[in-house]
């Protein structure tokens, strides 16, 4: 199963509303760290923290072995988040669900679904220029973590009356 989300992402320019149009909430900050487990070069692992999901590498792409995988999408991630394919193998008609291959990907779609998540809770907007950065650390022999964190601030938009 995947889930997604999307949220407006905007800079200072493209906002160009009056002080008193908008209101910032505050920064948000939101983390993922995921595993890469290549330890079996015929079917490398892509696994969520505390084993959320797990994604194998088949012949014909990635797959969701098990797990719910969680996918946010800012603005600037918007046209890489689909692949559409109608017929499918000869029992299937559907379409195929875009699921990441790259680790770091996976990473920062699914700490932009966390962001994305605590933004809409707290009633937010938008999201002004969201700051993204990974860190990747070998932890064995083909095994490697990555952790990916967004932060940005929190925007409502106030509609004049």
């Amino acid at each position: 199963m995947v889930g997604r989300s999307t949220i407006n992402t905007v800079n200072w320019v493209e906002l160009n509303l009056a002080r008193s149009n908008y209101e910032v909430l505050n920064t948000l900050t939101a983390t993922a760290t995921v595993t890469y487990d290549a330890s079996n070069r015929k079917k490398p692992k892509i696994i969520g923290e505390n084993n959320e999901f797990q994604i194998v590498m088949k012949p014909w792409g990635p797959v969701i072995d098990f797990g719910v995988l969680k996918l946010g999408y800012l603005t600037g991630d918007i046209g890489k988040t689909t692949v559409v394919k109608k017929g499918l193998g000869k029992k299937s008609s559907g379409v195929l669900t875009y699921i990441p291959s790259d680790p770091e990907v996976v990473a920062r779609e699914l700490a932009a679904y966390r962001i994305i998540t605590e933004a809409k809770a707290k009633g937010a907007d938008a999201l002004i220029e969201p700051i993204i950065s990974s860190d990747v650390a070998s932890v064995g022999k083909r095994v490697s973590v990555i952790k990916t964190t967004v932060s940005a601030k929190a925007v409502v938009i106030k509609l004049e009356k």
